[in-house]
């Protein structure tokens, strides 16, 4: 009892044996591997219940970011919108510009053609002239030119006028085709920038994506981590119920890992100060434990504690580590003493001696001297010092005056009785019938000693001897509290 399990809390009230430094048995090991399961499951939760947190952390931080990336979105929608209908725009300007210089370039190979070439039927040229006329009149070339062409390629020989009217046209056709290129360059520059512009929100929007994609790694991570712990505190449970079922079924008293009501006060106990008894009941704390087994004390009842629930014994080693020392020296005091009485032995004579003196066998040997406080007396009458030389009765009558003969008298004329230990008188409420009664009980407890005997035989009882006199269901009643006391312990059988 001097070592206490190092892991107990500071505050217990209990005292937990240190597991034996030898064996291995169950018994030995049974409360140190109970307490060991405790901390590894409050352990295995209290990692469970951080991943709970880790895993609301990254849930709300997903959130957070969910909401942020989605409002970013919502924002960019407009200027992504401009920069797709600008792209878009500049790509048709673009193609409009080629188309464009592609027709003036073919035009103008056209035009060099209808120059160079040599003298065609009036037919095929007036018709190839009129397909060119109204390209050279969309190319903006002007219409005194456009009307004189085919008349001036018709010649054979062409006059300084002629050449003039030929590079006019060419040489806005050629002006045509720079204006072209040029605006086909701007509007391929326009088209680049814009694709650019678009490929900087499509990247940024990939980047916002990426980033909830990351936070949703680190929540499914954290899920991951949390199904885990929830597996090892379902292991770590299940190993702990298996160990205390072990201690139920092999009679183990154990006490509680997490806060418990008491059965008796109803009072919340904390973490390691309820116990479970060895017979599976419980909780009870230790105070109603130490007053429980104080009243069993205070009426008189020795012996075996029994469960405040169903009545089965508590085991010695269970009481040793519930109760306080100065209560299992009381206990220890008074199954003692109870054993006496009940083999016949009597209390010495000297007040608040505890030694018990016996007879012999034959009855005799009623002077003796009390090994603890040295005075010699007669067992029989309590007589201290020995009345040498007379009898009980003569040393009774010697010592008797007119007032205690007249109670010597009042008790034969009422039937009262004295203690068959202690020789204190005793007497009933009904003094008129106490020593004729037929449905009375007969069982009475010392006020002095607490002695239980039968009133109408004199014998001594106890909680496994009852002389008959009175049905077995019949108890004591406390002549200090009142309260009604039981005798014969549940179980025991009727003794002849």
């Amino acid at each position: 009892r001097e070592q206490v399990d190092a892991d107990a809390p500071a505050d217990s009230p209990w005292t937990f044996p240190a597991p034996k430094a030898v064996g291995h048995s169950f018994a030995d090991t049974a409360a140190a591997r109970h307490q060991e399961l405790g901390r590894r499951l409050v352990a295995k939760r209290e990692a469970l219940d951080k991943k709970l947190a880790e895993v609301q952390e990254a849930e709300v931080a997903r959130s957070s970011a969910a909401a942020r990336i989605n409002a970013a979105e919502e924002a960019a929608k407009p200027d992504a919108k401009r920069k797709e209908e600008a792209f878009t725009a500049a790509k048709q300007n673009a193609e409009t510009c080629s188309s464009e210089s592609l027709g003036v370039k073919a035009a103008r190979a056209s035009f060099m053609e209808l120059q160079e070439a040599p003298l065609e039927p009036a037919a095929l040229r007036q018709k190839r002239v009129n397909d060119l006329k109204p390209r050279l009149k969309f190319f903006c070339v002007e219409q005194d030119a456009i009307d004189c062409l085919e008349s001036v390629l018709a010649k054979k020989r062409r006059l300084k006028s002629d050449s003039k009217v030929l590079s006019s046209i060419d040489e806005a056709l050629a002006v045509r085709d720079r204006a072209t290129a040029f605006m086909l360059g701007q509007c391929k520059a326009e088209v680049a920038r814009c694709a650019e512009a678009v490929g900087a929100v499509a990247a940024a929007t990939q980047l916002r994506t990426e980033e909830l994609s990351g936070f949703d790694e680190v929540l499914k991570a954290r899920e991951t981590e949390r199904k885990s712990c929830e597996e090892q505190v379902s292991a770590a449970l299940c190993e702990l119920s298996e160990h205390e079922g072990r201690m139920t079924r092999e009679g183990f008293m154990r006490f509680s890992l997490s806060g418990e009501q008491c059965a008796i006060c109803c009072n919340d106990i904390s973490a390691g100060a309820a116990v479970l008894l060895g017979c599976n009941h419980g909780w009870y704390c230790p105070e109603c434990m130490k007053r429980f087994v104080e009243a069993r004390l205070d009426a008189g009842a020795a012996g075996d504690v029994p469960c405040p629930d169903c009545g089965l014994s508590i085991s010695e080693n269970d009481l040793i580590t519930l109760l306080p020392r100065k209560t299992i020296f009381r206990l220890h005091a008074r199954s003692s003493e109870q054993k006496d009485i009940a083999s016949g032995a009597r209390a010495c004579p000297t007040p608040n001696c505890p030694w018990r003196l016996s007879l012999n066998a034959d009855g005799s040997g009623e002077r003796q001297t009390c090994p603890l406080c040295d005075v010699e007396s007669c067992l029989l009458c309590g007589t201290a010092p020995y009345h040498e030389g007379r009898t009980c009765e003569e040393h009774r009558k010697s010592l008797c005056n007119k007032d205690e003969q007249s109670f010597f008298k009042w008790m034969e004329a009422t039937g009262s009785k004295q203690c068959p230990t202690c020789n204190m008188a005793m007497t009933k409420e009904n003094l008129e019938k106490q020593s004729q009664q037929r449905s009375e009980c007969h069982k009475m407890l010392c006020r002095n000693c607490g002695t239980r005997f039968c009133f109408k035989c004199l014998a001594v009882l106890t909680e496994t001897y009852t002389c008959g006199c009175s049905i077995d269901r019949h108890g004591f009643i406390d002549p200090h509290t009142g309260k009604i006391i039981k005798h014969l312990r549940r179980g025991k059988k009727r003794a002849g």
